[in-house]
């Protein structure tokens, strides 16, 4: 297909038979830690300036409180092992 052949495309594209670099990997992990921060401040910066429209009190720590339950979810669901890795990848 034309859109393996794509160099923008290419790390969309899951080949079992290509391996990560220790450093891809790394980077990976930063995008998925600063997308459960996001998750962790965003709701409860929303919650904020609702109260502050609204003139309530509550809403930053609903806010807050759900989006740290979101993210610790989000949190346990990426650190799970998948049934297809490969654990001796690095080890070469």
């Amino acid at each position: 297909m034309w859109i393996e052949s794509c160099e923008a495309v290419r790390p969309l594209v899951k080949d079992p038979s290509q391996q990560s670099s220790p450093i891809g990997v790394a980077f990976e992990w930063v995008g998925r830690i600063l997308a459960v921060v996001i998750e962790m401040v965003v709701p409860g910066l929303l919650g904020q300036q609702l109260d502050r429209h609204l003139g309530t009190r509550f809403l930053v720590l609903i806010g807050f409180g759900g989006g740290i339950s979101l993210a610790l979810w989000h949190l346990i669901i990426m650190t799970r092992p998948r049934p297809d890795s490969d654990k001796s990848r690095f080890d070469k």
